[in-house]
């Protein structure tokens, strides 16, 4: 699980399929019909392992295994429709405390804005969001127990469509500021362009070609560990295609092909990529999910250029009636860090899954208590940083 989860390719197929990247983006984030809503949440969570290795690792990061998370939070959601032009703006906080490991409290935040506007046959859209939260601790692949990343985004879009055709054009920009750079982090700056050109039928679906190309720069990396490697520079050729079948089918695929060059040093690597996104609605209260994707992600660590992150996830939910509903799935990661000069303590290839699962039980119309568990297993190329955890919350949520 890379610190930073920029996708180089399969971006461009998903927007290609779907329509411009910040309509979708606005149109996922703001759902429902009210202007504005607002939803409180708390919760207590338990947890077997929160140090994320062995007991050397635990050691090293002066953390106790077990621990008690207690949180609260709150989101706050405005969108404005209005005939061809939409906006939105979302806002959310939650605060965590830990009783045992305080060095983990942080303070998580993250606002996001956006909007898109109708031009003849043209969706122009634009998102611009800023985050600031604490890092997983299975992102953290050196002896230290804490990294703060702050991230600013842009993007921008535009889609055309015209009878039987249908373009695209992406731009974005992405900027990543780790606060523990004293433990090997390095921050990083992405810059990204697409595009694509495709045939759509309502029965055939949409065939789409698609090109992207994206562009990493590291921030003052350490001589010691990344002699001369500034960023690197990819390109990417590829086709998607996604269809819907019947109401309760519908899915988009991708596979691109990438060639991937580093600054200043000898490193060149060609590789395939793809995404994929399947939604199944198997009866009026059973949902299925399944998404995947394989592709090239900046590094957070100084000592690799990049990360070959691989990420598949299955879930399901399922409402029994009005009131209760159930939910769980499966999610499996597998990154590999490429290029750089390895340090001490400092994996190259992890292997993560989940499995969770969990229910919410409606109290009157605007409360809900959650019930979760989840159990996380990772195994590395550091036997140290192998692991497993165990957690269980239990939550009340308010929506006004």
């Amino acid at each position: 699980m890379g610190v930073i989860n920029v996708r180089l390719g399969g971006l461009f197929a998903f927007s290609a399929a779907l329509g411009c990247c910040g309509a979708a983006h606005a149109q996922v984030a703001a759902t429902g019909t009210d202007r504005f809503a607002l939803e409180v949440r708390g919760h207590v969570a338990y947890e077997t392992n929160v140090a994320g290795g062995d007991k050397l690792i635990a050691v090293l990061r002066q953390l106790q295994p077990e621990d008690t998370t207690y949180s609260v939070g709150t989101t706050g959601t405005f969108q404005l429709p209005s005939g061809r032009n939409t906006l939105f703006l979302i806002g959310s906080a939650d605060f965590e405390r830990h009783d045992k490991n305080s060095v983990l409290d942080a303070d998580n935040y993250l606002v996001s804005a956006g909007g898109g506007t109708q031009l003849g046959s043209c969706h122009a859209g634009a998102q611009a969001s800023y985050s600031h939260r604490l890092a997983q601790i299975q992102d953290i692949t050196v002896p230290v127990a804490k990294n703060i990343a702050d991230e600013e985004s842009g993007n921008l879009s535009l889609t055309c469509g015209r009878r039987a055709l249908v373009g695209s054009v992406t731009a974005g920009i992405t900027k990543v500021e780790n606060n523990a750079k004293g433990a090997s982090f390095i921050d990083s700056t992405t810059r990204d362009a697409g595009a694509s050109i495709g045939y759509q039928r309502r029965a055939f679906g949409t065939l789409s070609l698609t090109t992207s190309y994206t562009e990493v720069e590291y921030d003052n990396p350490p001589v010691t560990i990344l002699p001369s490697a500034t960023g690197f520079h990819e390109s990417s050729v590829g086709v998607s295609y996604s269809r819907k079948v019947g109401s309760r089918l519908s899915g988009t695929a991708g596979v691109h092909y990438t060639k991937l060059s580093s600054d200043g040093i000898s490193l060149n690597s060609d590789a395939w990529g793809g995404d994929a996104n399947l939604n199944y609605r198997v009866s009026p209260r059973l949902f299925l999910d399944l998404t995947y994707s394989l592709g090239n992600d900046a590094s957070a660590a100084a000592d690799a250029i990049f990360v070959r992150a691989e990420t598949f996830r299955l879930s399901g939910d399922y409402k029994l009636n009005t009131r209760v509903s159930f939910r769980a799935a499966y999610a499996k990661t597998n990154d590999r860090y490429r290029g750089g000069r390895p340090s001490v303590l400092q994996i190259r290839e992890s292997e993560d899954w989940e499995v969770s699962g969990g229910m919410a039980v409606k109290i009157g119309r605007k409360v809900s208590l959650t019930f979760d568990a989840n159990h996380v297993d990772r195994k590395a190329d550091i036997s140290q940083y192998n692991y497993r955890s165990d957690r269980v919350s239990v939550g009340i949520i308010g929506t006004f």
